[in-house]
């Protein structure tokens, strides 16, 4: 009995020596428990800061020419990229300016919107992003715009970010909200018709008459017809110019007569053309002038139109 005691004691000793060894291979065999190496982190995208309507930017000596629309960009050794898109158009009380950033393998798409849009303006503005854990290759980046006009080309390059690198990416604007100094010239008188005294004319004689057709690449055709001149008034000309304001912006189109050449009057057909004009409310006002001392300036059409998008009408004025 005590032989068979100690060979029963022998075998449970060598059976416990081999638990830790059947605990290993279990651990082992079992993927479920087995430490899984971490995999390569997503790269993630959000808009960090956006800056104020940047009215009066061409006067800023410092800032980025408002004829073009950029990407500014720095690649950095810990994997982050950031990107400021300069001169983004939106409108000029947005609410909140927000982006989607997303990744389609070696695409970085940036999707750009605003709340509302709040007001009968648009403006520009800097925007922030950061793009972190972006591994080094060769990336296109395409930054989707919301008010580009249908022949802009669009703000999209190839960017290779094998290594810390910093530049910018611009591409030329011509339409509004860019290249705001080229409203201030206003437009231009195209044609102006011979005396329409006794002839068939445009618009009923007894009324003076502003034709006005908003097109969608933003020229204004403006048609004052039977505007007052002397019968002989040598040469007739028009100076257009367009005063931007808080409510809306005022074009006036100042009339001249050279010459009172003749005793007595006549109605004519004047042609105006103000090209890129931003959309938006406009006061219109017609001031004709002539060399008679008593009449140095005479408002004779005075109106309001809504030029948000295309449209065209008449407004007229008995004769006085």
């Amino acid at each position: 009995m005590l032989s068979d005691a100690r060979e029963w004691r022998s075998w449970i000793t060598a059976a416990a020596g081999l638990v830790p060894s059947i605990v290993l291979f279990l651990a082992c065999s079992d993927g479920n428990h087995m430490p899984t190496p971490p995999g390569p982190t997503e790269p993630t995208g959000s808009l960090v800061e956006a800056s104020e309507c940047k009215v009066g930017l061409s006067s800023d000596p410092d800032s980025v020419d408002s004829c073009v629309d950029c990407l500014a960009y720095t690649y950095a050794a810990d994997a982050t990229l950031d990107l400021t898109h300069v001169n983004a158009g939106f409108n000029c009380c947005p609410g909140e300016i927000t982006a989607d950033i997303t990744f389609q393998d070696s695409l970085i798409v940036v999707e750009e919107h605003e709340r509302e849009a709040g007001c009968e303006c648009l403006c520009l503005y800097d925007i922030d992003y950061r793009i972190e854990n972006l591994r080094p290759r060769v990336y296109t980046i395409r930054v989707v715009e919301l008010y580009l006009r249908g022949g802009d080309e669009p703000l999209e390059f190839t960017l290779d970010l094998s290594a810390p690198v910093s530049g910018q990416h611009c591409a030329e604007r011509t339409g509004y909200p860019w290249c705001l100094e080229l409203y201030q010239a206003g437009g231009e008188l195209v044609s102006v018709s011979g005396c329409k005294m006794g002839a068939d004319t445009q618009g009923p004689q007894e009324e003076e008459c502003m034709e006005y057709a908003y097109a969608g690449d933003g020229t204004l055709d403006l048609l004052h017809v039977n505007a007052i001149f002397n019968c002989c008034p040598g040469e007739i000309t028009g100076e257009v110019s367009v005063e931007p304001g808080p409510d809306y912006s005022t074009i006036t189109i100042s009339e001249h007569e050279a010459i009172n050449g003749c005793r007595c009057s006549c109605p004519y057909d004047l042609a105006y053309q103000l090209p890129q004009l931003p959309p938006g409310i406009y006061r219109i006002m017609t001031v004709e002038y002539c060399d008679w001392g008593d009449w140095p300036g005479h408002t004779t059409l005075d109106f309001t139109v809504d030029l948000s998008s295309p449209t065209s009408g008449i407004y007229c004025e008995p004769w006085g």
